[in-house]
């Protein structure tokens, strides 16, 4: 599905359908975190933002909220976005189908285990910032031990950081899956494999007498 206009009103459509005018703002609200506007976006992708962003606007509460819309599986999210397909607001291209919002996930186990956690606790993200940072102590250490030369460090210490940002862009783009993440998965990980490579040949040289 492609991002069009999610601006107007919506009571017209919920006069019509099961769905509270709620759902509606709720579902294109999803459409607006879409990576950008144009950009192709897969059901199952879809289903994810709309997960996250329920948990993130309720808490652990999201799936309480879901049900009080009548929002009780990924099916409901597909019936509301041809029904926005239909009235104008969203395009979908011919491959689409309602049917590939089935299954995407299972409200009850989605949502069950952040019910089993505190509500202030947030899913562990890692951030490029705290890799970076670690990954600079580990080529630090890595020179020390095998008593590099200045060039060295500052050798191990590129090669560690190409290998952490490529693997950081390979992981980003294979689980956004937005239009072209096999190229940009590709190219990640292709920097990741070359840093590790050279911060590997780094070390190695600099223990050989």
């Amino acid at each position: 599905m492609e991002h069009r206009n999610t601006q107007n009103p919506f009571e017209t459509l919920a006069a019509n359908s099961p769905y509270p005018v709620e759902a509606f703002y709720f579902v294109a609200q999803g459409l607006r975190a879409s990576p950008a506007p144009g950009v192709h976006v897969t059901a199952a992708v879809f289903c994810w933002y709309l997960h996250d962003l329920a948990l993130s606007e309720y808490g652990a509460n999201a799936a309480d909220q879901l049900k009080q819309w009548g929002l009780h599986s990924c099916r409901d999210f597909g019936v509301i976005v041809y029904e926005l397909v239909a009235a104008g607001f969203v395009r979908a291209r011919d491959e689409d189908s309602i049917e590939q919002f089935d299954g995407v996930f299972d409200f009850a186990t989605a949502f069950r285990e952040f019910h089993g956690r505190p509500q202030t606790q947030q899913r562990p993200r890692w951030r490029l910032s705290t890799m970076f940072a670690g990954t600079t102590l580990v080529a630090i250490a890595a020179a020390g031990v095998s008593k590099a030369e200045p060039n060295g460090w500052i050798a191990t210490l590129f090669f560690s950081w190409l290998a952490v940002t490529g693997a950081y862009c390979g992981f980003a783009n294979l689980r956004q899956r937005s239009q072209g993440w096999l190229l940009g998965t590709l190219i990640g990980f292709f920097f990741a494999l070359a840093g590790a490579a050279g911060f590997v040949a780094v070390v190695i040289n600099a223990r050989m007498p």
